[in-house]
């Protein structure tokens, strides 16, 4: 075969392992790792003529995987696929991006008005072109402030059920707790004010940037959308986790204790990839053993 024949069958042989893929999305280093155990003698850095550096990863899927592969997102720092015949899913989660980018303070990625096609899109700081305008993620004083702005519209007694200390910051998984255990409707009643205030939040950010008319409608609309997309894979994702300790209790653990350390790291790599999904807000209420926060805090020292 011809260098040209054995490049073109490694990438038939690696489209085919990507269909089989069990995910109906891979990440860039889940992929460098794919081609490594499937086709190890292709070089892609080669075939890009990238030999050394960043992008050559991203140019070989451009190059010879565009019909296989899509640009969904990132995890993280990492680019994320989705693959072929999974296009709902990857749109879903493209979509959900925007929601979770703008009201995400720490968030690795930014949320950008592109000029050129007057659309929006989520990137890494490396990956920003020259006409993108960045739109401020929401910081967390204006999440607190949506908060206390919320409990300010409350009748007496029920902002009181709500009151934490006195004199201390009120934590904002507790404060959920709390609004909970009034009942479904109080929570449905916080989470309609949270979304139209942080939409709010993006309007005037658009304001400030001189978008305005249809395009800031249409962009609006976008992030409304995104929203509700972000919504529902948080369910999914509760539902996931509500139902995966009962799983291992019934049926996992022994298998597990029988390989102790591979599976805590299953574990782990689960417990990661579910947060690098999360929003802010539901990272913000998720309880953690106070021994775990200290230990992590020493290893940082």
């Amino acid at each position: 075969m011809s260098d040209d024949e054995d490049l073109q069958q490694h990438i038939e042989d690696l489209k085919d392992a990507l269909r089989e893929y069990p995910e109906p999305q891979i990440q860039g280093a889940k992929l460098n790792q794919l081609i490594a155990n499937v086709v190890p003698e292709l070089d892609f850095r080669q075939a890009v003529g990238i030999p050394v550096g960043p992008g050559a990863l991203k140019k070989f899927v451009s190059d010879y995987l565009s019909d296989t592969l899509a640009h969904v997102g990132h995890n993280g720092g990492d680019v994320m696929y989705g693959i072929e015949g999974r296009s709902a899913i990857a749109s879903a989660m493209q979509s959900a991006a925007y929601w979770k980018t703008f009201v995400s303070p720490n968030s690795q990625l930014e949320l950008v008005f592109q000029k050129d096609s007057e659309e929006l899109a989520v990137r890494t700081v490396s990956e920003l072109q020259q006409d993108d305008q960045i739109i401020s993620k929401v910081t967390i004083d204006e999440h607190d402030s949506i908060r206390e702005d919320f409990q300010t519209g409350l009748d007496p007694d029920m902002a009181e059920k709500l009151k934490g200390l006195e004199g201390e910051k009120d934590p904002y998984g507790e404060w959920l707790g709390r609004l909970r255990q009034q009942g479904n409707h109080m929570a449905k009643r916080w989470g309609e004010f949270r979304r139209k205030s942080l939409i709010e939040l993006f309007e005037k950010r658009l304001e400030d940037l001189k978008i305005s008319g249809d395009v800031a409608v249409q962009c609006t609309q976008k992030l409304a959308d995104s929203q509700f997309s972000s919504h529902l894979q948080t369910k999914q994702q509760r539902s996931t986790t509500v139902s995966t300790p009962r799983q291992v209790k019934s049926d996992k653990l022994p298998h597990l204790q029988s390989r102790s350390s591979e599976g805590l790291d299953d574990a782990r790599k689960f417990a990661q990839s579910v947060i690098g999904l999360m929003g802010y807000e539901d990272i913000r209420a998720v309880r953690l053993p106070l021994g775990a926060v200290l230990d992590a805090m020493g290893m940082k020292r």
